[in-house]
């Protein structure tokens, strides 16, 4: 299916484009190093700028708001690890980390049931779940600390 009748050559400029924020989003998470309150706010914006997306939903509002989701995505993998090395204890570091990866990959096992639940939804409505969803953890994220 195509996205606002964009052919094969736009689609692809899309996802090099993606792929290039992911890299920036992870270079600037390693200059920037946010400590306290890093993750939240990442996940915040991860989510308002999905959800903004799906609400406007306006081919270049979207593609820069995707754009910015792209690179937060980048950014939380520098996050996350940077969080996980820095508070657990050294003693208890490889197993807080190997359980963090099965969680993951749950997640996207959940993830999988749910897009079998929700399979027709149309994809603006599933950023606006989703974008919902991630502000959600953002708040919640806040809200501890993270």
């Amino acid at each position: 299916a195509e996205l606002f009748g964009w052919g094969a050559a736009e689609s692809g400029v899309l996802f090099a484009a993606m792929s290039v924020c992911v890299i920036i989003g992870a270079k600037l998470a390693e200059k920037i190093r946010i400590r306290q309150y890093g993750i939240g706010i990442l996940f915040l914006l991860m989510g308002i700028s999905a959800a903004l997306s799906a609400i406007l939903w306006v081919p270049i509002l979207t593609l820069l708001l995707y754009l910015l989701f792209e690179m937060g995505n980048g950014a939380e993998k520098p996050f996350v690890s940077n969080l996980l090395h820095s508070s657990a204890p050294s003693k208890f570091r490889a197993t807080i980390i190997s359980i963090s990866s099965a969680v993951f990959s749950a997640g996207f096992g959940i993830m999988g049931l749910a897009i079998q639940f929700f399979g027709d939804m149309p994809i603006s409505q599933s950023w606006l779940v989703s974008g919902i969803l991630l502000s959600l953890a953002g708040l919640l994220a806040l809200k501890e600390g993270l």
